[in-house]
């Protein structure tokens, strides 16, 4: 066992006051893991210093499909050198492989001094499972593993074992979109888009159904009532991807692109995903 660390405990206000809250996303990604050359991952400590009442994390809050190799070429050709486990060695297969990517991170003791500090909110991406993961992703040669629901269970019992969230009673502990209330200023709404997302594919249907869902009908009337309920002044969506910004994957077929996120880069009307994301601005306005 390890040497116990000790933090504390901030409960959120009962009055209106000015709130301070962080965020950022994609912890040891690209092959950058924990370098002890510059002190580790220091924008841990960046972000302790501002002294804030939480941390959102967006997404990717492991790399199991990235490896951490004893050092890589950085830009301009420095060399950064990584701690490296036997776990960051491979992509991540094993519920303990899963597993050991969170434990590589805690390595850190940057990251340890955060945790210990400032209270969080975490969601989860793609990163946890495998890159640009959906239910028809095509796993590659590194992959032993090639059933990506088998995957996605034993990365989604590794993320819920080390996640600072309360399991959810709605669907017996399983569910990661939740609302988080804090004091009567603020209510964040953290959702869910890996979950209940059809394959990746063209994003070009102009009917809702099936190949559309990106947050799923059930998340999407929740966050609705949700919203429609909170009494507090500011309301913080916390989405682990961008609504804008087009994210490829690979081809469908020749020159038809493969859309990972909302996006589909036809500039006519909503299409695919971007129709659940219609549905709901027009209900917010």
């Amino acid at each position: 066992a390890s040497e116990p660390w000790f933090g504390h405990l901030r409960s959120t206000p009962q009055q209106r006051r000015d709130i301070r809250f962080v965020w950022s996303g994609d912890t040891v990604g690209q092959g950058f893991g924990i370098n002890p050359d510059i002190g580790g991952m220091r924008i841990y400590e960046a972000m302790r210093l501002r002294l804030p009442d939480f941390f959102i994390h967006s997404g990717d809050t492991i790399y199991a499909d990235g490896p951490v190799p004893a050092q890589i070429t950085a830009e301009g050709g420095r060399i950064w050198r990584n701690i490296t486990t036997e776990a960051k060695s491979k992509v991540a297969e094993t519920l303990d492989e899963y597993r050991g990517n969170y434990r590589y991170n805690l390595m850190d003791e940057n990251l340890r001094r955060f945790n210990a500090e400032v209270p969080q909110i975490w969601q989860w991406d793609d990163h946890e499972v495998t890159n640009n993961w959906s239910p028809s992703k095509q796993l590659d040669d590194r992959y032993k593993v090639k059933d990506i629901q088998l995957l996605s269970s034993r990365a989604r019992q590794a993320y819920l074992e080390y996640a600072p969230l309360r399991l959810q009673e709605a669907d017996k502990g399983g569910r990661i979109y939740r609302k988080i209330p804090y004091g009567p200023m603020l209510d964040v709404f953290v959702l869910d888009m890996r979950s209940y997302r059809d394959g990746n594919d063209a994003n070009l249907a102009d009917k809702p159904g099936p190949t559309t869902a990106f947050i799923g009908r059930e998340q999407l009337d929740w966050l609705k009532r949700e919203l429609d309920a909170s009494t507090a002044q500011w309301k913080v969506i916390a989405a682990d991807m961008p609504i804008g910004l087009g994210v490829p994957d690979g081809e469908v077929s020749p020159g038809v692109p493969r859309w990972e996120a909302i996006a589909n880069g036809n500039d006519g009307p909503a299409l695919g995903r971007e129709l659940e994301i219609a549905e709901l601005l027009a209900y917010l306005r």
